[in-house]
């Protein structure tokens, strides 16, 4: 078979490719579980802030707000909770999500009430910022331009209210976006470079897109030494002389010489269906099946039954015959 060298390097070359994809898949899982991760994490916290926005929908203009400024611009401001769903506890599986163990607000150093009356200091309550003058509104409320929330994973402006892209910071685009964010692109830009364009399949049809593989070039060198008297290529043939000598360089030439020609050793599936079919026709029940196996039992004993005939004609003959009879027997491998 001419063409064995070529199939032995075709056969190779799959090999390779498969190794090549689970290798890759390999490296991508690695990198798409901390990914999707550190996604959902930043993803979490985005609609969780958005939540707590999107419950300020409200008709009423005076109670439509999560965060509520109430008081003149004189530093009396004060936040009010007006809906209750700015106020409830997250719930998960229909039960009350508790700290454990349960924080002790009584005795612990942490729970004294900080600022517990209104003070107009502007350095007095860390929650709101206004510019210069921090505090509470400290004058800001009705000309500050935008609010920002979790160290800005979500801002509201003049314009539109805004959520920082993770795919803004993957490409350096985003400014300067909060942790959360750039973790999270961080293992999306670490899962994008595992990430390729597809590979068009390599089949009979597209010979010249895969003709200068590296995988093929790979499998060529190995089959090489063990095929030299075939190709008679010396060993520092070029990858690409070794490759037209074994698997052609046009479509055309592999089609003519290696294609087709393999075509004609295959077995196809229309014939393993026929073949099975015919086996199991004739093999469908159990009478059927006994039958086949009591003619190959018939078989082998008629054979025996010459066999031990043909010794006793010999053991009759004299001895001269009996000889002749031997050489005879073994001149013709019987």
């Amino acid at each position: 078979m001419a063409e064995q060298p070529a199939l032995n390097v075709l056969v190779t070359f799959v090999g390779n490719k498969i190794n090549s994809y689970v290798n890759k898949l390999t490296a991508m899982t690695q990198k798409a579980i901390p990914a999707a991760a550190a996604s959902m994490y930043a993803a979490g916290h985005i609609k969780q802030t958005i939540d707590v926005f999107a419950a300020a929908k409200g008709g009423d203009a005076s109670t439509r707000f999560c965060l509520h400024l109430t008081g003149t611009d004189s530093g009396a401001g004060q936040l009010n909770t007006l809906i209750p769903e700015c106020s409830e506890e997250v719930n998960f599986d229909g039960t009350q999500t508790k700290l454990e163990p349960e924080f002790d607000y009584a005795n612990s150093d942490e729970s004294g009430a900080v600022h517990t009356t209104q003070n107009t200091n502007a350095q007095s309550c860390q929650l709101t910022d206004t510019g210069s003058s921090k505090g509470y509104t400290a004058g800001a409320a009705t000309d500050g331009n935008g609010i920002s929330w979790a160290g800005g994973l979500f801002k509201v402006s003049a314009a539109a209210p805004t959520v920082p892209s993770i795919k803004g910071a993957r490409d350096g685009s985003a400014g300067a976006a909060p942790k959360i964010i750039r973790d999270a692109a961080k293992h999306n830009a670490e899962l994008t470079k595992c990430e390729q364009a597809p590979e068009a399949p390599s089949s009979d049809s597209n010979f010249d897109t895969w003709k200068a593989d590296s995988a093929l070039h790979e499998a060529l060198e190995a089959a090489h030494p063990a095929q030299a008297q075939i190709t008679k290529l010396p060993a520092g043939t070029s990858k690409e002389e070794l490759r037209k000598k074994l698997v052609e360089d046009t479509q055309a030439e592999f089609n003519s010489n290696i294609w087709n020609k393999l075509k004609e050793y295959s077995v196809q599936k229309a014939d393993a269906n026929e073949i099975k079919t015919k086996t199991l026709k004739e093999l469908s029940t159990k009478t059927e099946l006994e039958e086949a196996l009591a003619r190959c039992q018939q078989k082998r004993r008629q054979e025996t039954t010459k066999l031990i005939e043909e010794a006793k004609i010999r053991k009759q003959m004299p001895k001269e015959k009996q000889k002749e009879t031997d050489v005879t027997c073994e001149k013709k491998g019987t």
